[in-house]
């Protein structure tokens, strides 16, 4: 018992040692705070103020005023290269066939739809290299076929006309032989050659 008491007594002065100790480090800590929160002197406020100023110069804040752009754009060129690697890949065939696939459309549809292309020249072609007429050519194109179809409504009235007048002479089984073109040509070589060129 008596061995016990005084381990117990050492331990119990060691505590309140260390306790002593640390109230007073925290006792020092607050009083340096406090002094550090005290008002400084407005003398050295000026001089630290103009240390400061005379540390930041123009290169300094332009690098941090740019800094931003500088990692954006690095970060972008790390981007787009990692995305080029990505895209190089090797190439994996497939079984699908290649090329055009087949119609699948019926053979009247076809048909169909080759009507409805419009007409086309061969000679077209050949003399311009395309398939269809050029847009040039169309406006002459449809002017000499409407010519000729009010042409041909001409030469249909004549014969007519011509049936008309041979039906009151009772002379119509003539004009059933013959049309009235070559009638026509008939009747302007009756006389003799129109020609200008003598026959030999």
């Amino acid at each position: 018992e008596c061995s016990i008491a005084p381990s117990k007594r050492k331990r119990r002065s060691q505590s309140s040692r260390q306790q002593a100790e640390s109230v007073t480090g925290v006792s020092d800590n607050e009083s340096s705070s406090d002094s550090s929160l005290s008002p400084q002197s407005p003398g050295k406020s000026s001089e630290v103020s103009k240390q400061q100023k005379s540390s930041l110069n123009l290169k300094a804040i332009f690098a941090y005023h740019f800094r931003g752009r500088k990692f954006k754009a690095a970060a972008h060129r790390k981007f787009n290269r990692r995305a080029a690697q990505k895209k190089r890949k090797k190439y994996e065939r497939t079984q699908m066939p290649t090329g055009r696939p087949p119609l699948t459309a019926s053979p009247q549809e076809q048909k169909r739809r080759l009507l409805d292309r419009g007409f086309q020249f061969p000679f077209v072609e050949k003399h311009y290299g395309e398939k269809h007429i050029p847009l040039k050519m169309v406006l002459g194109y449809e002017q000499a076929a409407a010519k000729g179809y009010f042409k041909y409504i001409k030469v249909l009235k004549y014969e007519e006309h011509l049936k008309k007048a041979l039906q009151a002479l009772q002379a119509s089984d003539d004009l059933e032989k013959e049309c009235v073109v070559l009638r026509k040509h008939k009747y302007l070589d009756d006389e003799g050659p129109i020609s200008p060129i003598r026959e030999t």
